[in-house]
């Protein structure tokens, strides 16, 4: 796999993995390439919308939130239920 796949691979299947450890307190990828998308704006149409750069900051940020919301519990472990907005 290639290098972003890879690190994609780390993020979301192996770094979780190794965080449930007992005595693990915290787990840090660094380097990698993540994915990234870039947004690029109009000024003017963004105005004839009667909007602001901020409000579509803002939207974007909101529609990307990723939260807990609940816990799941079997015999041999417990895990984190979370919502990802991407």
């Amino acid at each position: 796999m290639n290098s972003r796949e890879f690190f994609q691979f780390l993020k979301d299947r192996v770094q979780p993995r190794i965080s449930k450890i007992a005595g693990v307190a915290q787990v840090s990828l660094t380097g990698g390439e993540e994915r990234e998308i870039k947004v690029n704006m109009d000024a003017n149409k963004v105005r004839a919308y009667g909007m602001s750069i901020m409000q579509i900051v803002q939207a974007v940020r909101s529609a990307n939130m990723d939260f807990p919301t609940g816990t799941i519990k079997d015999e041999d472990a417990q895990f984190v239920v979370r919502i990802a907005g991407n």
